[in-house]
């Protein structure tokens, strides 16, 4: 468990070193619209910033998604709400 670590660690110690990090580290979350690119390789490649990346990935979602229709019952169900609400 990872409170044990860290207190088999200790104050001053590290935990590059230890079978838990070694076994865990892959499972770090990255960021896909958050740089970690230097200024030059930012700056050579647009500089967009957080919202143009955010922009551009929202476009690429929705320019790729192609959306499962509905069971042929829930379609149904949702044209009997419609009808009722139309009475």
């Amino acid at each position: 468990m990872a409170l044990d670590l860290i207190d088999e660690v200790g104050p001053g110690g590290e935990f590059l070193t230890s079978d838990h990090t070694l076994r865990h580290f892959r499972e770090n979350w990255f960021p896909k619209l958050l740089l970690r690119n230097p200024y030059d390789a930012w700056d050579k490649s647009g500089r967009l910033d957080l919202g143009a990346r955010a922009n551009a990935r929202v476009k690429r979602i929705l320019a790729g998604h192609s959306p499962r229709p509905l069971e042929e019952r829930l379609q149904a169900e949702l044209r009997e709400l419609v009808r009722a609400r139309d009475v």
